[in-house]
């Protein structure tokens, strides 16, 4: 569906669904982790094209470097370190939201 405003009732309730399941995930993944003792560090890996890789921007404005600035201090005040590592490659994912999906 290109407009989320056209979409009926069914497909809006399935994706609601199916968001909440993806942030209920994440936050459950995250508390394990900050609540592990033996934890000191938490690892992300990011996948993706040219936008990912930081193309056409320098590293600091990267998205992996954003995200590693942005939850750095939530771990920090768990004792931890946030660690975005970066696998993205230009090129060929295309430009519109309906191929990019594969490239995340």
């Amino acid at each position: 569906v290109e407009d989320p405003t056209q979409m009926s009732t069914a497909e809006l309730q399935t994706h609601h669904h199916h968001r909440r399941q993806r942030t209920t995930k994440l936050v459950s993944t995250m508390a394990r982790s900050i609540l592990n003792p033996t934890q000191d560090r938490f690892v992300i890996g990011t996948i993706g094209s040219s936008v990912a890789a930081g193309h056409d921007n320098c590293n600091y404005d990267s998205y992996e470097s954003q995200l590693e600035r942005t939850l750095s201090p939530v771990f920090a005040a768990a004792n931890m370190f946030a660690i975005v590592q970066n696998a993205g490659e230009g090129g060929g994912c295309g430009d519109t939201h309906r191929n990019q999906v594969f490239c995340v």
